[in-house]
C-alpha cells in the first residue's frame, strides 16, 4: 500500500515487508489520540476519539482502495495506543471481485509515530472475504466469502491474539449466483448471538430477504449455529450494514429494494 520512502503531508513512510511506519516529521505530525474509539474511511483507513477529536491515519489508500473497517480494540501502553481493526481492500480496476480481507495491528506512539503490521485473513486469490465484524471480546471475527465456493459466513479464532482456524459457520443459501444471500454480520452485546442479511432462496432465481438472528453455542471451541434458534426480523427487507446496538436493544442497517 506504500513504498519505501514515499512521502504524505508531515509524515515520512518507510515499509518493511508486511510492517508500515509512519514517523512525523521534525516540526510536523500531530498527538496521538487520548483514546482511539472510531475506526472510519476517509480515502485513507484513520481512528479518532469517541468525540470526532484527533483523527490519525493508520494506513494510506495508495494502491488498493480500502473499505468497511470493523474496530476490535484499542488499549492505552506506557508508550502510547496499540489497537486491532479488520478492513477491506479492493483493486481499483477488478472491484468485488478482487476483495481481500486484512486485519491490522497498530500502534500510536507518544511522538505520534504509527507502526501498522497488516494481516492477509482472506486473500484475494483464494476467494477473497469482507464484511467483518469483531466479536465483543476480540476473541472471533466474523467475515463473509461470496466469490468463489465454499461460500458463507465464517468465524477467525483470534483467542490467541492472532489468526487461528477458520471455520464455517453458515453455508450460503444459493452458492455460485453471484449474489449476496448471507452477509453482515453483527454480534449482540455479550457474543452469544449474531445477526446477519438473509435471503432465503424461492426457486427459479428468487429469494426472499431479511435479517436473521441465530444464538451460538462455544461448548466445543469455535461457535457454531445452535439447531432451531433462527429469528427472522424485517422481512421482506434487503439490509446491509448491520450493527447492533451496545445495549442490545437495537439493530442499525442500511434498506434497500428487496
Amino acid at each position: 500500500m506504500t513504498c519505501e520512502g514515499s512521502e504524505h503531508a508531515e509524515t515520512i513512510v518507510r515499509r518493511h515487508g508486511g510492517r508500515i511506519e509512519y514517523h512525523p516529521r521534525q516540526g510536523g505530525g500531530s498527538e496521538p489520540p487520548p483514546n482511539p474509539a472510531i475506526a472510519f474511511i476517509d480515502g485513507d483507513l484513520k481512528v479518532m476519539d469517541a468525540d470526532g477529536g484527533n483523527p490519525t491515519t493508520l494506513l494510506y489508500d495508495d494502491v488498493d482502495r480500502l473499505y468497511y473497517p470493523s474496530f476490535s480494540s484499542a488499549v492505552q501502553t506506557t508508550s502510547g495506543f496499540t489497537g486491532r481493526i479488520s478492513f477491506e481492500t479492493r483493486n481499483n480496476a477488478t472491484g468485488t471481485a478482487d476483495a481481500e480481507l486484512r486485519v491490522v495491528d497498530f500502534t500510536i506512539a507518544e511522538n505520534g509515530s504509527v507502526t501498522a503490521d497488516i494481516t492477509v485473513i482472506a486473500a484475494a486469490a483464494n476467494g477473497g472475504g469482507w464484511m467483518s465484524a469483531w466479536s465483543p471480546d476480540g476473541n472471533w471475527l466474523a467475515f463473509v466469502k461470496n466469490v468463489e465456493t465454499p461460500e458463507g459466513l465464517y468465524i477467525v479464532d483470534y483467542r490467541s491474539g492472532a489468526p487461528g482456524v477458520i471455520t464455517q459457520l453458515l453455508a450460503d443459501p444459493s452458492p455460485g449466483d453471484g449474489s449476496d444471500d448471507v452477509g453482515w454480520p453483527t454480534w449482540d452485546p455479550d457474543g452469544s448471538r449474531i445477526a446477519f442479511t438473509w435471503c432465503e432462496p424461492l426457486g427459479g432465481g428468487d429469494c426472499d430477504s431479511r435479517i436473521r438472528i441465530v444464538d451460538l453455542d462455544f461448548s466445543t471451541g469455535a461457535p457454531v449455529i445452535v439447531p432451531g434458534s433462527e429469528t427472522d426480523v424485517g422481512l421482506g427487507i434487503y439490509g446491509w450494514a448491520l450493527d447492533w446496538s451496545r445495549s442490545g436493544n437495537f439493530i442499525a442497517f442500511k434498506s434497500g429494494s428487496a
